[in-house]
């Protein structure tokens, strides 16, 4: 089967917690675990940013289309450890919004129902993430 975008998100998290818990029961020491975990975190997840955020059927695009939520906040979450991961994630977010946008036509009153509901999704999942923010804005303005 395919690669899932979310459920790939989701091992990498339990391997960076796997590899906290060993490098603490042996080693002890925060420094070694905050090692272990960047490579971690730039082997899985830092030079495939650009795979992830892409995919086509899991990536960021059907995610914020199938409202995944759980996925989204863990992308977010993984991908703002990581150099380059956030910036991809905004653009194509912004690819997205465009998409919607073009989408919508001059409806004003979809519109602004399509940018209330991802302005309330960058709100509480990505904590307002300014960058997000300024791609919606520019969007639906």
């Amino acid at each position: 089967t395919p690669c899932d975008c979310g459920e790939y998100l989701s091992k990498v998290e339990s391997m960076v917690d796997a590899e906290k818990a060993r490098v603490s029961r042996c080693l002890g020491a925060p420094t070694t675990e905050e090692k272990v975990t960047a490579v971690v975190l730039r082997e899985m997840v830092e030079k495939a940013v650009a795979r992830l955020v892409g995919m086509e059927s899991s990536g960021l695009a059907s995610m914020l289309v199938y409202g995944r939520y759980w996925d989204l906040t863990r992308m977010h979450r993984l991908l703002g450890r990581v150099q380059g991961g956030l910036p991809a994630m905004r653009d194509v977010m912004e690819a997205h919004f465009r998409l919607v946008r073009k989408a919508e036509g001059d409806d004003e009153r979809l519109l602004s129902g399509e940018k209330d509901r991802y302005a309330e999704m960058i709100d509480g999942v990505f904590h307002g993430e300014e960058s997000f923010r300024a791609a919606l804005d520019s969007c639906f303005t």
